[in-house]
């Protein structure tokens, strides 16, 4: 279980200098706004399938 809860930790916690994805990293240092705005969009196209 500890896995799951690293996963989740990850995934509820993001963090710029730990990343899974470089780019994305980069854009939620360099411009917050931008990063929570596509996350909600992404959200909203991806979650709601």
């Amino acid at each position: 279980m500890s896995v799951l809860r690293t996963i989740q930790d990850k995934l509820n916690n993001p963090s710029a200098d730990d990343p899974f994805e470089p780019d994305i990293a980069a854009l939620l240092k360099n411009d917050e706004s931008k990063f929570l705005a596509t996350a909600r969009d992404w959200t909203k196209k991806y979650a709601s399938q």
